[in-house]
């Protein structure tokens, strides 16, 4: 759609009741329009009209006042998160996603002064191929880390169920954008997140060299909706020694049940039971 004008306030209109009657005075919002020419507008946004069906606008400069179809509503009132793509984690594809290295799911436990302790659920990492190569494990992507699970054998297919999901990102909305802190945390049960995930991923830098990234992903408990709220820490690295978090990812966001299918795992779901 396009937003139009659908009329203009008379004159006598606007002299009898000044812009206070159409929310001129106080407008809920003000939008910036650059022109093709350069020449900048800024047109102020009030009331929506007794029908609904459109809302009253001014051009800053001019004692007008317009009547827009409700298309400026949903382009200028919408929330700033309507504008951005959600996003948890440094971006992955559809040919790298399983390449994850000390990858872990922990548990978050609080006891009655909130103090929290930390399960592990699963703690594995990549294998590469050259170092399984020629060996009975050739065809077993990852091994497991956990002291206690060295014995088994990782699913590669409960990695894979885990990781691909941020390759699209799909089912996935923002809620929040900056600005997070303890309170914000706390409206999204983040302060206290059920479990976390973390793994480390390599990629490549704009000049091609090798780039190290850490994740960091904490979800909440299952909310009354049947959904996750999530939020993110990621860490980026030339030298695999020094990292620094990166900027992008003050985020929180709502991910259908399916996204996090390890929230309700246990460690046995991450063994591959055939092997």
């Amino acid at each position: 759609g396009n937003t139009t004008v659908v009329q203009r306030i008379s004159s006598q209109a606007l002299e009898q009741y000044g812009f206070e009657e159409y929310g001129l005075d106080d407008p809920r919002a003000t939008v910036s329009v650059t022109a093709k020419s350069g020449k900048k507008y800024v047109l102020h946004i009030g009331k929506e009209i007794v029908s609904g069906n459109g809302y009253y606008v001014r051009l800053v400069g001019r004692d007008t006042v317009y009547i827009f179809n409700t298309y400026i509503g949903k382009t200028a009132l919408v929330p700033l998160e309507s504008y951005v793509s959600p996003i948890l984690a440094y971006p992955v594809t559809s040919t790298n996603y399983m390449l994850v290295h000390n990858f872990m799911v922990n548990t978050h436990t609080y006891d009655e002064n909130g103090t929290l302790t930390l399960g592990t659920d699963v703690a594995l990492t990549y294998w590469d191929l050259s170092d399984r190569q020629n060996t009975e494990y050739q065809t077993i992507p990852y091994k497991m880390t956990d002291p206690d699970l060295l014995s088994y054998i990782p699913s590669a297919d409960a990695v894979y169920s885990v990781m691909k999901p941020f390759v699209s990102m799909e089912s996935v909305t923002l809620k929040k954008l900056g600005g997070i802190n303890d309170q914000v945390l706390a409206e999204y049960g983040l302060d206290k997140p059920e479990k976390s995930l973390y793994y480390e991923f390599e990629t490549k830098d704009e000049n091609g060299d090798p780039y190290y990234l850490k994740n960091y992903v904490y979800v909440s408990s299952l909310t009354e909706n049947g959904t996750y709220y999530a939020t993110s820490e990621v860490y980026g690295s030339s030298d695999k020694q020094s990292y620094e978090l990166l900027a992008g990812y003050d985020q929180i966001v709502e991910a259908d049940r399916s996204f996090f299918p390890f929230m309700e795992w246990t460690t046995i779901d991450w063994v591959m039971k055939d092997y």
